[in-house]
């Protein structure tokens, strides 16, 4: 059984000790929220401090079972952890599901969504997006975003194999798990861009390590740019996609944003509808009409966008 070591919470800070021995109980009077990382190492540190807090309190009811309370905790730990974590390790990494899934999705309409994005791009993102730019796009798709952009640098990076075989020629292909390191060095990047991605993280834990990610590779000034459903507007629908796991809105995404080193620049709770899937193709110029009449996002947009700047 996989041993990950245990995290303990200091203020507003959590900090990961490595595993000090086999299930053995690690105490000090100073630190009463410790908790161990016992049968999945991936599940959020909230919900391991939650369930701890719950067996004190139930052990703390009777006072006979003090001198076991050690034994207990671990066990009530071991078994509560491995039943509440598996939503959480359940992220769809398999590179050839990912290509199923966004093959049955996508195949489809590719032609007209690089067409949407070619106009997303020509009179909205390359505001943020100067034309000697290096700009990094997570969870590149098919390159709808990165192909059309205008920028001196180009990477694209994504778990599904096809979405290097359909960037353009000048971008870089890196696939991987955004939430592990990347292969670029520090302040390399002048923006980072992702739209419809962050939503099939599995937890908020792998969205922190991306966001870290991020900032590190980003230069100073460096613009993150995101995009996706927001949770607020799209409670139902957003169930409807087989790998989304991760609900999010323009405050909680800003918040961790701020969280992790970077400030908010540009916040905008509704942006564009929903979902190009499964709907009309309506003709692009519908979209220039959208995109310059802020007051149609208020009525019909369910994506926020928000624009961070790393500090």
């Amino acid at each position: 059984m996989e041993r990950g070591g245990y995290v303990r919470r200091v203020g507003h800070r959590v900090q990961e000790i490595p595993y000090a021995g086999m299930m053995s109980p690690v105490k000090t009077k100073s630190d009463p929220l410790i908790v161990y990382r016992i049968c999945k190492p991936g599940i959020p540190v909230d919900w391991a401090i939650m369930v701890l807090s719950v067996s004190r309190e139930c052990d703390s009811l009777c006072k006979s079972m003090n001198a076991a309370f050690p034994a207990m905790e671990r066990l009530m730990l071991w078994i509560t952890l491995d039943v509440l974590s598996t939503p959480f390790m359940n992220a769809i990494k398999d590179p050839v599901e990912l290509r199923e899934i966004y093959s049955n999705r996508f195949d489809g309409m590719l032609a007209y969504r690089m067409k949407v994005w070619k106009v997303l791009c020509g009179r909205f993102f390359n505001r943020y997006v100067s034309k000697d730019s290096i700009v990094l796009d997570i969870g590149a798709g098919y390159g709808e975003f990165i192909n059309n952009v205008e920028s001196a640098g180009k990477y694209a990076m994504d778990l599904n194999p096809n979405t290097g075989k359909n960037v353009d020629s000048d971008v870089r292909f890196i696939q991987q798990d955004c939430s592990e390191t990347w292969p670029l060095a520090e302040n390399s990047l002048d923006i980072v861009f992702t739209s419809n991605f962050f939503e099939h993280l599995p937890d908020k834990g792998t969205l922190r390590k991306t966001l870290i990610e991020a900032h590190r590779c980003l230069k100073p000034g460096g613009k993150l740019i995101a995009m996706g459903p927001n949770i607020k507007y799209v409670p139902g629908a957003y169930w409807d996609f087989w790998d989304h796991f991760l609900c999010l809105t323009d405050l909680s995404l800003s918040e961790a944003l701020m969280n992790n080193g970077y400030a908010i620049e540009k916040r905008i709770p509704r942006f564009l509808p929903y979902t190009m899937v499964n709907q009309p193709q309506y003709p692009v110029n519908m979209l220039r009409v959208y995109l310059a009449l802020p007051i149609l996002w208020r009525l019909f947009g369910k994506q926020f966008l928000v624009v961070a700047s790393k500090k």
